[in-house]
């Protein structure tokens, strides 16, 4: 079985099992909404796309030094 650290997956591909056929449900963990993300429908607000839009300014595509 091969590892992936660190993979994230919304709840609906999660749901319908588009995580690839080398991995199954039980490779995940649940976690649950907060509060806020809850109360904006998981939506994000403008200030976190701006956020995201510096860290790939300065990171490039490297989703580690993003997250």
């Amino acid at each position: 079985m091969l590892w992936q650290e660190d993979f994230d997956l919304c709840s609906k591909w999660y749901n319908t099992r588009k995580f690839g056929t080398s991995m199954v449900s039980l490779d995940f963990i649940l976690m649950e909404m907060t509060e806020r993300e809850i109360a904006n429908g998981g939506i994000w607000i403008d200030q976190e796309t701006l956020y995201l839009l510096d860290a790939l300014e300065l990171n490039g595509n490297n989703w580690n030094e993003i997250a």
